[in-house]
């Protein structure tokens, strides 16, 4: 849980724009039902940033961060910036906390995992969260999407085929997908194959319940650094399920994900002030061969890569933040 918190948000824009496309999920399922009445549980780091985020954007008042690191736990208490933050009267474990909670409440619960080699406990935390939702209750998870983190061998030859062994030894038969192949331990594939490990374990969650379906919402796929997948959905009881649609109409959301197939790269690049003005003053209209040719250069080191993240900023850049040094 805290082993992300090395990383401050300042230099995560990537992140910033995931959880500002979170919130804009939430105002959307906030016309079937009020956000604001929810209890949000998550990991917060020593900033507690998603905390502050959810409270000023949704009113969210009842709050518990989970934290299994006590120095961590220690600083969330001292840079706590809300007084509906609680913090149980022990540090927690995901596994420890998912099984004493009993979600009583509608709840808004976000794993965000950062180590990889905790994928398997990750992915059978997520089961056991389902398995205790209730209609209503919307779930998130974060997971270490970097395909090099299940090694390297001399041979490059063999690369894939080591870390397919690899991965298969990681999430067990209990988790593995389907049609399993070389090519799905690709950097480029990965987070798709995690995904899903990652829909297995939901569905493995919601086995005990003929009445309830977990729906997908959405699933991306961003790098500040590491990459990371992250993938939200709503339990819902089935016969409910066309209601929810018909309020929210967050079908129509561009970046609504129905069978979370493929993750939405949000990977943006970096820009400076002025580069990025000049592309925003181009946007929504410009294409990006306009915005190559007014810049008179591509941005990064690949241009492929850069015409691809270009075209994720030209999606997103309404919620991409402005970060800049503020004299307190």
């Amino acid at each position: 849980m805290s082993a992300g918190t090395s990383i401050p948000y300042h230099l995560r824009p990537n992140k910033a724009v995931e959880r500002g496309l979170f919130i804009q999920s939430l105002r959307k399922i906030n016309k079937y039902i009020n956000i604001s009445d929810y209890r949000y549980i998550g990991f917060g780091g020593p900033f507690l940033e998603d905390f502050k985020a959810l409270h000023h954007e949704l009113k969210i008042a009842d709050m518990i961060c989970i934290e299994i690191n006590n120095n961590v736990r220690l600083r969330q208490q001292f840079n706590k910036p809300l007084s509906c933050i609680n913090f149980p009267d022990k540090t927690y474990s995901a596994t420890d906390f998912i099984k004493e909670h009993d979600f009583e409440k509608e709840s808004i619960t976000w794993l965000d995992y950062v180590s990889f080699q905790d994928l398997s406990t990750q992915l059978s935390d997520v089961s056991m969260l389902l398995g205790k939702l209730c209609h209503g209750d919307i779930f998130k998870v974060t997971l270490n999407a970097n395909s090099a983190n299940l090694g390297s061998v001399d041979d490059q030859s063999k690369l894939m085929e080591y870390r397919l062994e690899k991965f298969k030894e990681l999430v067990t038969a209990e988790f593995e997908p389907h049609g399993l192949s070389e090519d799905s331990m690709l950097s480029k594939v990965f987070p798709q194959t995690l995904l899903k490990a990652l829909h297995r374990a939901v569905a493995k969650g919601m086995v005990s319940s003929s009445e309830l379906d977990a729906v997908p919402l959405s699933a991306f796929v961003y790098e500040d650094g590491q990459k990371m997948l992250t993938a939200t959905g709503i339990v819902l009881e089935k016969n409910r399920k066309d209601e929810f649609f018909e309020k929210t109409h967050i079908a129509a959301w561009p970046y609504f994900s129905c069978d979370w197939k493929e993750p939405k790269n949000i990977t943006l690049p970096a820009l400076s002030a002025r580069e990025r003005l000049l592309v925003e003053q181009m946007l929504p209209g410009g294409t990006y061969e306009e915005i190559r040719a007014s810049l008179g250069f591509y941005i990064g080191l690949r241009e492929s890569d850069a015409k691809e993240q270009m075209e994720n900023f030209m999606s997103y850049y309404r919620s991409f933040p402005w970060f800049g040094k503020v004299a307190l």
